[in-house]
């Protein structure tokens, strides 16, 4: 288990019914975090609504779709109501997989907007939640495919990509506030999503 103490710091997690989101959760709890996450569904999130951590931490849980713009400014700020965030972790991400040319207008608006506009909608709330307590660590999930692509991911691809870039220019925008801001790129990973 990782040595870490998270005791009074509180973390916020988008996509966190299942697969990596639910693990983080779970791993942020279990070191003291308190942690709201969000999902698509009340179902989601049932999944981690019982949780009891190995340690102090909390866990508070909300429906909101990311993709939905009003919905998703309803969670955050519930979930900012409580005080400081010192940890964001953007994980919400959909796949509507199809080749290109038999692509439509809403698979690719959907994919981009809920992997890159939800964690645009995040960052714009919290980070001058971080900024005014000069201390922040931003965590976005990108994927393998948003590097080397893959067939039937355009939209998916795409969006991871643009992960990346939206991380390190945003990285260099807050670091002066003591925020970080990364990104990781994991491979497949066993899930509901990569099953699917």
């Amino acid at each position: 288990m990782i040595d870490l103490d998270l005791s009074g710091k509180r973390a916020l997690v988008t996509g966190a019914s299942l697969g990596i989101g639910e693990a983080v959760v779970k791993l942020l709890a279990d070191h003291g975090a308190a942690v709201c996450f969000c999902a698509r569904t009340a179902s989601g999130v049932a999944t981690l609504a019982g949780y009891q951590p190995k340690g102090a931490g909390t866990v508070t849980g909300f429906v909101a779709d990311m993709e939905d713009a009003a919905a998703t400014q309803t969670f955050l700020e519930a979930a900012t109501a409580g005080g400081d965030i010192d940890i964001l972790i953007n994980n919400a991400g959909i796949i509507r997989d199809k080749s290109f040319l038999k692509m439509t207008d809403e698979e690719w608006h959907a994919v981009l907007n809920v992997n890159l506009t939800g964690a645009f909608n995040t960052c714009k709330v919290v980070v001058p939640i971080m900024r005014e307590a000069k201390y922040g660590r931003i965590i976005n999930t990108s994927s393998i495919n948003g590097t080397m692509g893959a067939f039937g991911q355009t939209n998916y691809a795409a969006s991871k990509a643009g992960i990346v870039g939206f991380t390190k220019s945003l990285a260099r925008e807050t670091g002066k506030y003591g925020i970080t801001v990364n990104a990781v790129a994991p491979g497949f990973i066993k899930s509901e999503m990569s099953d699917s």
